[in-house]
């Protein structure tokens, strides 16, 4: 399972990559995601579905991120795949 420094890395990074393209709004909406996910608000299909829209041609992003649920919450999230 991931640490909470790894966690922090991951989150730093997908601010880093909106901030660069002066995209605060869809980070934003990734935090709106995963605070809705924490929440059981939303399951990880949902978030998949989400996630992969939001990051459409941020390949590096969903990748990363995909990478954080699965070391997270010990699954695999094969909708991310499809990218």
């Amino acid at each position: 399972m991931a640490n909470s420094f790894e966690n922090a890395l991951a989150l730093i990074t997908i601010k880093d990559e909106f901030d660069q393209d002066k995209d605060r709004e869809k980070y934003d909406e990734f935090l709106e995601i995963v605070k809705d996910f924490l929440a059981a608000a939303i399951d990880r299909n949902v978030v998949a579905t989400r996630v992969n829209e939001l990051f459409q041609g941020h390949k590096n992003l969903i990748l990363e991120f995909k990478d954080f649920l699965t070391k997270k919450f010990n699954f695999g999230v094969s909708i991310l795949e499809k990218y």
